[in-house]
């Protein structure tokens, strides 16, 4: 019995182990695969004798016939066209799925048109517009006599806008279909904005600006925030009011309200979209002061000084505050460390492991690390190549040169016939008179060196490099050439799908074939 009731235990802890170690390798699979809006992307590639071919972002190919126009598939969705039976020159539209599966059938609508990439279709019928989303589902019922989108592209939300002209106005409208807003058209169309957020989940405050008032919503539920006033400035959940700042937490309740009716000026400034240093300027005694309060993402106060204050973010994240403080610069971080150096001005930071600080002698600059260790001193200009330190200094010679200072306070030199790039991950380096490219990593080791041509397009693992006759793509790692065509034969780089198309046909970057084109004549 005992032998028995071990061995099962030992079935089962098998049965636990494979699927443990299925789940773990379906988890794996699934993270470097491209985001599910991607992997349902599907590109039309080509359209030869009523056949229509597809490629998705795996590189697989697939075609349809029997159909006078389709579009591209987004979201396992797309527009398709076939020839009214009756009359040859009307068209009848339709979505399908890559399946052929029916969502929207033909003749529901008169016309179906894919927009905002395929995420919604403007749907008419009998003269009046509505919008449904890809699943065939109504946003916007056929009431309208037009009806426009307003996008806010960077985070994928939309309002749509509703022709109402017998009443002369516009409806406004949310993603879930509720109209929240109504205003006249004869007087003005209302600017839409999409105030910031430090979280695009949460990011639902939209104003409307008419031409008498401003107005605030909540772009998910449709509610009114707050009724529109007067010099009212509202961003990053931060409301700064004639007299007043009210700071919101993400669900729109009210977190804090400050008192500023003794301020003459109070204002905000966004660092490295995760903190906000709200500025209270205001006059004590008859003197000039000043307030900086730091807020992190979740609006709770992280430090609060009265000295002129910048924040700095070095390369590992970490956040330091830096203040000057009569002839002095601080530099603390959050851990509550505190650096100081004499004599300088405070100049505004980026992301940076370096700290630069003017001197008050002279218009030249100085550079620190955050240890408090001079670096570079005597620099005529700086900017920031990404986020790269790119100095211009004078030599023993008097001559100017510029470099980029990377982490381990190496210089990169920089030839006055060069032009720089700097991408997250690497430096690339193309100098004029030699028609040469050099790329390093940001840390200074040359990987690729003297390639000739010149640079057309990049990513951390490919370059393609233009030459008299030929396009080359390099692999960056090798530094080796991974694909090679003619100018002639080039069409275009399609970013989305990482494929190169040419006129014989679409390849990946290394120069695998993927769809050989039938127009081709090679």
């Amino acid at each position: 019995m005992d032998d028995k009731k071990k061995k099962e235990k030992i079935i089962c802890l098998s049965i636990i182990i494979v699927l443990i170690v299925f789940l773990v390798v379906l988890g794996i699979i699934f993270l470097f695969q491209p985001d599910k809006e991607l992997r349902q992307y599907m590109k039309l590639i080509e359209v030869h004798d009523g056949t229509y071919t597809y490629v998705d972002i795996n590189g697989k190919i697939r075609t349809y016939d029997g159909y006078s126009n389709m579009s591209d598939f987004y979201y396992d969705t797309a527009c398709v066209s076939r020839k009214n039976a009756e009359n040859e020159f009307f068209s009848e539209d339709a979505l399908i799925t890559k399946n052929e599966k029916i969502i929207v059938d033909y003749n529901v609508y008169d016309s179906i048109s894919q927009i905002v990439n395929g995420k919604y279709y403007k749907v008419e019928k009998d003269g009046k517009a509505g919008v449904t989303n890809y699943k065939g589902e109504v946003i916007v019922p056929l009431n309208y006599d037009y009806v426009m989108i307003s996008t806010n592209s960077e985070e994928n939300e939309y309002i749509f806008l509703g022709l109402l002209e017998e009443l002369q106005s516009y409806d406004y409208i949310n993603e879930n279909g509720k109209v929240f807003f109504n205003s006249s058209y004869t007087s003005s169309l209302g600017n839409i904005t999409y105030c910031h957020d430090f979280n695009s989940e949460d990011h639902t405050v939209v104003q409307i600006s008419l031409e008498e008032s401003e107005k605030y919503f909540d772009l998910v539920t449709g509610e009114e925030l707050f009724v529109s006033e007067e010099n009212v400035d509202f961003d990053y959940h931060i409301q700064i009011k004639e007299n007043s700042v009210v700071i919101y937490n993400k669900d729109m309740s009210i977190k804090q309200e400050l008192d500023t009716s003794n301020c003459y000026s109070v204002s905000r400034k966004v660092y490295f979209d995760e903190y906000i240093v709200l500025e209270e300027k205001f006059l004590a005694d008859g003197k000039r002061g000043n307030k900086y309060i730091v807020y992190d993402s979740n609006y709770e106060e992280i430090y609060q000084t009265e000295n002129p204050l910048t924040l700095l973010k070095n390369s590992q994240d970490q956040i330091y505050f830096v203040t000057k403080q009569q002839e002095n610069i601080q530099i603390e971080s959050k851990n509550g460390k505190v650096i100081k150096i004499p004599n300088y001005e405070l100049i505004d930071q980026r992301q940076s492991d370096f700290l630069v600080v003017k001197r008050l002698d002279n218009e030249l600059y100085d550079i620190y690390d955050l240890k408090g260790n001079l670096v570079l001193e005597n620099i005529y200009t700086y900017h920031y190549e990404n986020n790269l330190l790119s100095v211009t200094k004078q030599s023993e010679e008097e001559v100017l040169l510029e470099s980029i200072l990377l982490e381990n306070k190496q210089e990169i030199l920089i030839n006055d016939t060069d032009t720089v790039l700097v991408t997250k991950e690497h430096i690339i380096i193309e100098n004029a008179p030699s028609n040469s490219i050099k790329i390093l990593d940001q840390k200074g080791k040359v990987i690729v060196e003297a390639i000739e041509g010149n640079k057309d397009w990049y990513n951390d693992e490919y370059i393609a490099v233009i030459t008299n006759e030929n396009y080359q793509i390099y692999e960056i790692k090798t530094g080796k050439i991974a694909f090679e065509f003619s100018k002639e034969d080039f069409v275009q780089n399609d970013t989305t799908m990482q494929f190169v198309e040419l006129k014989s046909g679409y390849y990946r970057y290394n120069g695998e074939l993927i769809f050989k084109s039938k127009t081709s004549n090679d």
